[in-house]
């Protein structure tokens, strides 16, 4: 089989060229962890990674540790890009 470049639509989504179907009956992320043997990266490994690509883009990373009356939860805020006006 010649593998041929990867391509992405407009929106950003990745064609499905090269890839094999997913069966209908499991849930996101099922294939790739269960029959390719892959483990995903801990929290702790994702947060470095985007530590790290931030810093490549010359951006920041807030964290926010958010509450209401029944949750928690944590919310990135990543900024780069920052221009001032003329």
């Amino acid at each position: 089989m010649v593998k041929q470049a990867d391509e992405y639509t407009l929106n950003g989504l990745y064609l499905r060229r090269n890839m094999m179907a997913l069966p209908k009956h499991t849930g996101p992320g099922a294939l790739t962890r269960k029959e390719c043997g892959y483990t995903a990266p801990s929290h702790e490994q994702l947060m470095e990674e985007l530590k790290y690509i931030i810093e490549e883009m010359d951006g920041t990373l807030e964290v926010l540790d958010c509450y209401d009356k029944s949750n928690n939860w944590q919310k990135l805020i990543i900024e780069y890009g920052i221009k001032e006006k003329d």
